[in-house]
């Protein structure tokens, strides 16, 4: 639940001004919407995902200067919008990038969906590591990345109105344990979106890659696990079939 109150961090870190433009990336797999915030020699990227493909969830993924932390971590932050000054407690992970960037993801749930809309600006708290951006108001934002979302549905032959609500956190649905052996030992990765048919159970039934990894082991992997895993809402009235979008990212760390 969003609490209206202000932190005391918020007030206190500048917030970051743009320095470029907002983008809209049309991707054979997601949209993506980013900005370039404090200097030109000192960047903070900005970047905003619809992850589960509809306007009421995304990942927030920041990319700023290494702040001498190494390793990465997970956690849960606290996120301010602005003007409301209401905060809400969100899911982090941070990473290190080749030692010189500092990579975040927030996921955005549907509570702070319904007010990013109304923000010009957002304050992060990740781990006692402030980052403030003066975004400028976000609904046109929301607006076009949402345009990009239902064309890339489309495309995979998906009305939008039938997209399936998933139960948990379709994050965990497939791990780093889950990696194929065959396509570990030959250091296969890439990301594969797939879409599932779901049942008015809200079970999947059919499970097709719509974007491929290059990698068939990684393709089949992907299916094969969300056909066992993923979970979504039972359809209280109607029988017929609903879909889900979801995109596995095959990575082997260093």
């Amino acid at each position: 639940m969003i609490i209206p109150t202000m932190l005391a961090l918020a007030a206190a870190t500048t917030p970051l001004q743009p320095v470029s433009k907002w983008t809209v990336d049309y991707g054979t797999n997601m949209c993506t919407a980013a900005r370039t915030f404090g200097s030109e020699a000192s960047p903070t990227t900005f970047a905003l995902q619809l992850t589960d493909y509809d306007i009421n969830h995304a990942e927030l993924a920041v990319l700023a200067p290494a702040d001498g932390k190494d390793g990465s971590k997970g956690g849960v932050a606290t996120l301010t919008l602005s003007p409301s000054g209401q905060t809400v407690k969100v899911d982090y992970m941070v990473w290190s990038v080749s030692g010189k960037v500092r990579g975040y993801k927030f996921r955005l749930k549907p509570d702070v969906m319904a007010q990013l809309g109304v923000s010009n600006g957002l304050a992060l708290d990740a781990g006692g590591t402030p980052l403030s951006f003066a975004t400028g108001g976000l609904q046109p934002l929301l607006t076009a990345l949402n345009m990009c979302n239902t064309g890339l549905l489309q495309g995979w032959g998906i009305d939008s109105g039938t997209v399936a609500e998933p139960v948990g956190d379709p994050g965990k649905w497939i791990t780093d344990l889950d990696y194929p052996s065959s396509a570990k030992q030959r250091g296969a990765k890439g990301k594969v979106t797939v879409v599932m048919t779901v049942t008015p159970e809200g079970r999947v039934s059919e499970c097709r890659v719509v974007a491929t990894s290059r990698d068939a082991d990684l393709d089949k992997a992907s299916c094969e696990l969300l056909r066992r895993r993923a979970r979504f809402v039972a359809q209280t009235s109607g029988a017929a079939n609903r879909y889900s979008v979801q995109t596995a990212t095959w990575f082997i760390g260093a």
